[in-house]
C-alpha cells in the first residue's frame, strides 16, 4: 500500500504544481497589464510630484504582493480540492481499486472459521476496508453450535506484502461478555483460485495473553467486494454453507 500512496501523493503534487504555475503566469500577465497601465496614467498626471510617484510605485508593489498571495492561497485550495476528489474516487470506486491494487485487492466482506482455544468451532465475519490511508479490519466471531456472538476485534496495524502474497496484522479483541480483552498478531496468505484477486485466505492468529496455547489456524472466503453489503446474519449463513463440514 505504501507505494500506491506515494504514487497518489506524487500525482496530486504534480497536478497542484501545474495549476499553481498556470495561476502564477496568469497573475503575472494581469499584473503586467492593469497595475502598470494604472501606474503610467497616474504618473502622467503627477509628473512634478515625486512623493506621490513613490507612493504610487509602492502601491503597485503592494498590489503585486497581494496578487501573489492570492495565487498561493488558490493553489493550496486547488491542492486540497484535488486531494479530496481523488481520495473520494479511490475509496468508493472498487473498479479503480482493483486496477491500482491488482493482486493485493482484498477490500470486501469475508467469512471463515477456526477452532478456538476452548476447542470449540467458531465462524467469523470480517469486513476489510481498503482505502487510500491503508487497510482496516472489523471482525466478529460466533459459536458454531449456538450461533451467539463470541467476540469482536479491530485491526490496529496491517501491512500487505504484495511479493509474498500475504498480509501481517495486529489487533485488539474483546469478548462479547466484556470480561476479557486481549491483543495479538497474525498472518494471512492469499489464494487466487485462477482469479486476478484473492478469493480465499488462510493463516493464523496468536493472542499475546494466550501465547502459550499456540496459534489459531483459520480459513476464509470472500463473499462480496463491498464491506458493508450484507448484514452479519446473512454472512454467518454463508459461513455455515461453506464451512459446515470443515
Amino acid at each position: 500500500m505504501k507505494k500506491y500512496i506515494a504514487t497518489y501523493m506524487s500525482i496530486v503534487f504534480l497536478i497542484s504544481i501545474f495549476i499553481a504555475f498556470g495561476l502564477f503566469l496568469l497573475t503575472n500577465k494581469i499584473m503586467a497589464l492593469f497595475p502598470n497601465i494604472s501606474l503610467e496614467i497616474l504618473v502622467n498626471f503627477i509628473k512634478n510630484d515625486e512623493n506621490i510617484q513613490n507612493k504610487a510605485i509602492l502601491l503597485n508593489k503592494t498590489v503585486n504582493i497581494i496578487a501573489y498571495c492570492i495565487t498561493f492561497v488558490l493553489s493550496f485550495s486547488f491542492f486540497m480540492i484535488i486531494n479530496k476528489f481523488i481520495r473520494e474516487i479511490f475509496n468508493k470506486c472498487e473498479l479503480l481499486k482493483k486496477q491500482i491494487l491488482k493482486e493485493s485487492y482484498i477490500n470486501g466482506t469475508w467469512v471463515g472459521w477456526y477452532i478456538g482455544y476452548s476447542n470449540q468451532k467458531r465462524y467469523y465475519v470480517e469486513r476489510i476496508y481498503q482505502t487510500i490511508d491503508g487497510v482496516f479490519i472489523k471482525g466478529i466471531t460466533y459459536d458454531a453450535s449456538s450461533l451467539k456472538e463470541n467476540s469482536k476485534w479491530n485491526s490496529t496495524s496491517l501491512e500487505i506484502d504484495s511479493e509474498k502474497k500475504c498480509y501481517f496484522f495486529s489487533y485488539d479483541s474483546q469478548s462479547s461478555s466484556g470480561k476479557e480483552n486481549c491483543n495479538g498478531c497474525g498472518k494471512m496468505d492469499f489464494h487466487y483460485n485462477k482469479k486476478k484477486y484473492p478469493s480465499e485466505m488462510s493463516g493464523y492468529t496468536l493472542d499475546i495473553q494466550l501465547a502459550d496455547k499456540g496459534r489459531i489456524i483459520s480459513k476464509e472466503i470472500k463473499i462480496s467486494n463491498n464491506a458493508n453489503e450484507y448484514d452479519n446474519d446473512y454472512c454467518v449463513k454463508k459461513a455455515i454453507e461453506k464451512f459446515k463440514n470443515s
